[in-house]
């Protein structure tokens, strides 16, 4: 009886600690099972997103490389127009100590840089007809002639500015094209301030749009200058 009792206590051990040897490797097997699982997916996770920035990275770079090619190419075309802006007036006044004769007239503006078309040629012509009698008059209304051309010519170099600014409007960030739009603008207002336009109800400052070329300058350079990731974490 007394080991029928001890065999069955040592059998009902043996099948404990069985059982727990069952449960415990059951246990390992079912973690390290779903700790590969969680590593594969981990492992996954990691490569996609190194893939996403890989990809950001790459966008980053043709969006830097286009912006680098349009700012210089903006602003150069800003700075040009203005600088042509600026000597309108001189370049179309005639100054009597160098054009004496009527004949020299065209010769001095082509002197100048000033492409005269046909047209522009044919009233000079005709207007300078009337030279010998009186010259003053004469080379008044040829350089308000010129000055119209002139003011004309800008206009459309002008409206050739901002197609080129709305064409890549997208590379261009929000501060760089709220200061464009208005210098565009007041660029075009200050030309037909030249041109004796009454559109113009104010008085256009020039020096305010000279301080503004210099500040949109500044403003292409700081930005070709930060990172990219810089500006886009401040958006």
């Amino acid at each position: 009886m007394l080991n029928t009792i001890i065999t069955s206590i040592i059998t009902s051990s043996l099948m404990t600690i069985a059982v727990q040897a069952v449960l415990k490797n059951g246990v390992k097997n079912y973690f390290d099972k779903n700790l590969e699982k969680f590593k594969e997916r981990l492992k996954k996770e990691a490569e996609r997103r190194k893939l996403d920035f890989e990809r950001k990275i790459h966008d980053f770079s043709l969006y830097s490389t286009k912006r680098h090619e349009l700012y210089p190419e903006m602003y150069k075309q800003l700075y040009k127009i203005w600088r042509e802006i600026k000597m309108i007036e001189k370049k179309s006044h005639i100054i009597p100590s160098v054009v004496k004769t009527a004949e020299g007239i065209i010769p001095y503006y082509e002197g100048l840089g000033i492409n005269l078309n046909e047209e522009i040629k044919g009233y000079i012509k005709i207007t300078s007809i009337e030279w010998s009698a009186n010259p003053e008059n004469c080379t008044h209304l040829i350089s308000e002639k010129i000055k119209g051309y002139l003011t004309s010519e800008s206009s459309y170099k002008l409206n050739e500015v901002e197609n080129y600014y709305m064409d890549n409007i997208l590379y261009f960030s929000d501060e760089i094209s709220s200061k464009l739009n208005d210098l565009i603008y007041a660029m075009l207002l200050f030309v037909l301030q030249i041109n004796n336009t009454k559109i113009v109800k104010e008085k256009i400052d020039e020096d305010k749009i000279q301080d503004d070329v210099e500040i949109i300058e500044r403003m292409f350079k700081k930005e070709l200058n930060i990172g990219d990731y810089e500006l886009d974490e401040n958006k």
